[in-house]
């Protein structure tokens, strides 16, 4: 009994997250140390170009899992939706290798089109989308031990095929994205393989799964490309201007202080849900008191995180990076950064409890509009640090409206419970 309060599917996704989020920080850290500058700036867009497709791929066919599963209430109703939509994932994959394939002969320079990098980066992005939707299915259909455990083994592979590569020096970009490609897809075969058998699948069949999906995601899909471009234009626009050394540089900052993440994560797993009981219970009022307090206690554990790696910057970078260090003015002026980085999040946390989506739809346009206007200019004018002074910018503008938002819709109004008690 106590065992099983222990290993509860909260438990488990939280656990789950955190190697995930601490397994990340320690491949990137890793990647870091053994590739230039200029192949981790290109690692580096080869992640975004994984992230949009993820962020796709979430938004169209992961999003309404959930609510899917949970309206269809047979066993056999579920077990038929899930081996469709597998079915629809698979074209999915497919698709998403061919853009990917396409979109690298578009958009790298031939330099680094030689040898087999557009084949590689497609690969890696779709077995990635493959292995995603069977560890995502599974905590959808409650089985998140086979998840915690696929991400387990998936992060040792990723460590001791690194450390193979690396004593026999054969560990470059091409080698490292080859050999995640091929863990991702068994890993992916593994997950998915139950969802694709037994069941026979037709047209009639998928059709109507395929337009609720679209129906549901279609903005989410909108949303999700605009929050993309929103974060990431100055980072592409730092590698087309100043090359891809520059996304290095960034890469190398955001991996640094990228043990944040393991909060910020944990922070927007754990709150929204004890938010959203308290304010169906308690009105307005108490969820805020109670997402606040939870804000300055992570707020305060960010500032010492911040005060840490400010104090201790140069030893840092030489920690994580093998090259000379040159930007320990650029790691600090990063780290405090995150504390505006870190104050959107109760906001976003408490907009999206009472239900304005909108708000945060808008904020992420207004992000896009200000990055597309003033990303050009302050790159090159300031090289590097015209991405960070973008990036606060940006989120500084976010806040101040996400601020705004909620008082509108929640201080303002009279309304303190949604429901009568």
């Amino acid at each position: 009994m106590y065992l099983s309060k222990i290993f509860n599917e909260k438990n488990l996704t939280i656990t789950d997250q955190a190697i995930v989020s601490g397994g990340n920080f320690a491949l990137n850290i890793l990647i870091a140390r053994v590739l230039s500058l200029n192949d981790l700036g290109t690692f580096s867009l080869c992640w975004l170009a994984l992230l949009l497709a993820s962020s796709i791929h979430q938004a169209f066919l992961l999003g309404a899992c959930p609510t899917a599963i949970s309206r269809r209430k047979e066993a056999t109703a579920k077990e038929i939706y899930v081996h469709h939509l597998a079915i629809l994932n698979l074209g999915t994959v497919l698709t998403s290798f061919l853009a990917t394939y396409a979109l690298s002969l578009l958009f790298f320079s031939k330099a680094q089109l030689n040898g087999f990098f557009p084949i590689t980066l497609a690969l890696l992005v779709s077995s990635y989308l493959f292995f995603d939707f069977g560890r995502k299915m599974n905590q959808n259909l409650s089985k998140t031990k086979r998840t915690l455990i696929a991400d387990g083994i998936v992060l040792v592979v990723q460590l001791a095929t690194m450390a193979v590569l690396f004593y026999a020096h054969n560990l470059d970009l091409i080698s490292l994205l080859a050999s995640w490609a091929l863990i991702y897809s068994v890993a992916g075969l593994v997950l998915n393989f139950a969802f694709l058998v037994k069941i026979k699948s037709n047209l009639e069949s998928l059709v109507p799964i395929l337009i609720e999906h679209w129906n549901y995601g279609k903005w989410l899909m909108a949303t999700g490309m605009i929050q993309w471009f929103s974060g990431n234009i100055y980072t592409i626009t730092a590698a087309a201007i100043l090359g891809n050394a520059a996304a290095g540089v960034i890469r190398l900052l955001q991996n640094i202080v990228g043990v944040l993440h393991i909060l910020f994560i944990s922070f927007e797993i754990y709150i929204p849900v004890k938010a959203a009981e308290i304010y169906l219970r308690q009105g307005t009022k108490s969820m805020v008191d109670y997402v606040v307090a939870f804000a300055v206690q992570g707020m305060a554990i960010t500032i010492a995180v911040v005060l840490l790696i400010c104090t201790f910057s140069t030893q840092i970078l030489q920690l994580f990076y093998k090259g000379d260090v040159t930007e320990s003015s650029l790691l600090c002026f990063f780290a405090i950064f995150y504390l505006i980085v870190f104050s959107a999040i109760p906001l976003r946390i408490i907009l999206r409890t009472v239900g304005n989506t909108r708000a945060l739809f808008i904020a992420y346009v207004i992000s896009l509009l200000i990055s597309l206007v003033i990303a050009k200019p302050l790159i090159t004018q300031y090289g590097t640090t015209g991405v960070l002074l973008g990036f606060l910018i940006s989120n500084v503008v976010t806040n101040i409206y996400y601020i705004i938002a909620a008082h509108k819709h929640i201080w303002s109004t009279n309304t303190h419970r949604p429901y009568p008690a």
